[in-house]
């Protein structure tokens, strides 16, 4: 590993991924809700590979993701990750949520 002042210049973490939606770049064609879909996709097909190679469905988090996405791709994702454990932590209440998922509220360090 190589430091260079105190910040690490080679790793995973500097790799980026260019992703193409109707063979345009979504970084500067894709909505911010298709640009969010698309991540989405790449973490729910890591999920899937996680879950072959262990055996067991690893949990899922997600923080404040749905704000960019209309309510159609809400509803798909939520679809996507039915039978997953998932925890998702935002600043506003996903009104597409179906009453088998459990909130938890937080506010001001007390849990409701």
């Amino acid at each position: 590993m190589i430091l260079k002042k105190d910040l690490l210049v080679f790793g995973i973490h500097r790799d980026d991924f260019k992703i193409f939606i109707n063979n345009k770049l979504a970084l500067n064609y894709g909505s911010q809700g298709q640009q969010r879909t698309a991540i989405l996709t790449l973490k729910l097909t890591e999920l899937e590979i996680i879950k072959e190679e262990i055996g067991e469905t690893p949990i899922l988090l997600l923080d404040d993701f749905m704000s960019e996405l209309d309510s159609n791709r809400r509803k798909s994702f939520l679809e996507n990750i039915e039978g997953c454990q998932v925890i998702i932590t935002g600043t506003d209440d996903i009104k597409d949520l179906n009453s088998d998922f459990k909130r938890i509220y937080v506010d001001n360090g007390s849990c409701s």
